[in-house]
């Protein structure tokens, strides 16, 4: 069967996109054809120069310990940096509830036993943003908030607050595309990113353009 058929779609640099829709709608299908995850017939104009850095709900950390997944072996990380973007998503404060010293406290805790969901989630997108360099041109997020409440009216986590971070840290000069997909209800978040488009059984559109994908 025809999945995708005549579809017209210009991702600009520096932009920021919102996939919305329920569980099965298609996002993550749509993310791995942009990311060549899944291959067409015909290919996507996407520069063969461009890097990807990819969050989906698979992603999980080994066996080490969660401070050497995070740093991963490097001999004088940089706990400055780190600490800053562990705090920006609202992750910090919680591990600090745990010990006196997260840092020692990481070094003796593995991923599988140690961490709820919406910790997990954070921690890795944590390691990500460390990582994240320069020659990285799109970050692309599948429900990499699905762990957490939409939206709280406290100082704790909700995906509106660290979606917010993550998109302002990664395209802080302007120039780096983010693709957020997501079935949460993030109205207050999406108004101030660039473009959205909303999934249902495949049916995907821009409001106010004709780029349609769907399925036959």
């Amino acid at each position: 069967k025809t999945i995708l058929d005549s579809v017209d779609l210009e991702i600009s640099s520096g932009e920021r996109i919102a996939l919305i829709g329920s569980n099965g709608s298609g996002k993550s299908t749509f993310e791995k054809l942009l990311t060549g995850r899944i291959s067409l017939e015909k290919s996507i104009n996407i520069p063969s120069t461009t890097r990807f850095l990819f969050y989906d709900e698979t992603l999980a950390f080994g066996s080490m310990s969660l401070y050497d997944e995070l740093f991963c072996g490097e001999v004088s990380p940089s706990l400055t940096k780190m600490q800053e973007i562990l705090k920006n998503l609202h992750l910090w404060n919680e591990l600090q509830e745990n010990c006196l010293d997260v840092w020692e406290w990481l070094k003796t805790k593995s991923f599988k036993n140690s961490l709820s969901n919406g910790q997990k989630q954070r921690l890795i997108l944590a390691k990500m943003l460390y990582w994240m360099d320069s020659d990285i041109d799109v970050l692309v997020l599948d429900e990499a908030t699905s762990g957490l409440d939409n939206k709280v009216n406290t100082d704790h986590a909700d995906a509106e607050k660290i979606l917010d971070y993550i998109v302002r840290y990664a395209n802080k000069d302007k120039k780096r595309i983010v693709v957020i997909s997501t079935h949460q209800n993030i109205d207050g978040f999406i108004s101030i990113l660039s473009s959205e488009y909303k999934f249902k059984s495949f049916f995907f559109e821009k409001d106010g353009d004709k780029n349609t994908i769907k399925e036959v």
